[in-house]
């Protein structure tokens, strides 16, 4: 039974707003909404424009005998101005200040569509860059699922203790700033490949002491560090890891005081 225009326009956006970077033939939709493949030439051409006007991503179609379509979050600059502008408006609160220098942000991060729309922002940095997996720290990386799923990749968190059903692993230990002690950190074997290009995803960044393990664990693998994103940057700039990192928010947490700004992504240098 063929589906309206309008229905159908609706059902293509939606499903690949919900399948970024996963190419869908052309003829599963002709056969789904039982329409020629010149009207759904026609709808594709309508959907990639509106995306484009809204800054949300790109279309793609690919030619040949099925054809096919995939949609590739890409967050156009002024969007992503937008979104954070608004996150740095929440973060600059006083009331936001925690003792030793970190900042509360779990309201923040327990908002889905916040995360989604951090997580297509980051993505868009590493459009044109090999991706293969997302890594964070478990428990911490919120933002990294979204960041994954933007980039059609999967995501591993990393732990201080491995379980049964993680049957062989790999270890590391790294000492912590903060805490003054020594921590161990571990995958599965079997959750990299070797030579795999794996992007560090973290939610804030302190002291730097988990991105080096995590660093530290991905040269373990004999894989490739890809990049390091992070969401808020509360290091003042004095980190340097081996690679460099973005970060979408600069925080300065000092005496009780929060003054949040635009991270490094946003520098000349970076544009």
């Amino acid at each position: 039974m063929a589906v309206k225009r309008r229905d159908r326009l609706i059902n293509i956006t939606s499903f690949l707003l919900e399948h970024p970077n996963h190419p869908v033939t052309a003829k599963s939709f002709i056969e789904k909404y039982g329409c020629a493949k010149s009207s759904l030439s026609k709808d594709i051409k309508i959907i990639r424009h509106n995306f484009a006007v809204r800054g949300i991503g790109r279309v793609h179609t690919q030619v040949g005998a099925t054809g096919g379509v995939t949609y590739t979050p890409k967050v156009s600059p002024k969007r992503t101005k937008a979104i954070i502008s608004s996150i740095i408006k929440d973060l600059n609160n006083h009331d936001r200040y925690l003792p030793g220098g970190y900042v509360y942000m779990s309201d923040i991060l327990s908002r889905p569509y916040t995360l989604e729309q951090i997580g297509d922002v980051i993505a868009t940095q590493y459009l044109d860059k090999p991706v293969d997996k997302v890594l964070t720290m478990n428990g911490k990386g919120l933002i990294a699922p979204s960041v994954a799923k933007a980039l059609g990749v999967s995501f591993i968190p990393s732990a201080h203790q491995s379980k049964i059903s993680d049957g062989a692993t790999i270890n590391v230990n790294y000492f912590s700033a903060s805490s003054h002690q020594l921590h161990n950190l571990v995958l599965p074997q079997r959750s990299l490949k070797e030579g795999s290009n794996v992007l560090i995803v973290d939610d804030y960044l302190k002291e730097g002491s988990t991105i080096n393990g995590i660093i530290n664990l991905i040269k373990a693998f004999h894989c490739k560090l890809a990049g390091i994103a992070i969401l808020a940057d509360g290091s003042n700039g004095h980190l340097n890891f081996d690679h460099p990192y973005q970060s979408l928010i600069r925080i300065n947490p000092n005496e009780g005081q929060i003054k949040a700004s635009f991270g490094n992504l946003f520098d000349k240098k970076n544009n």
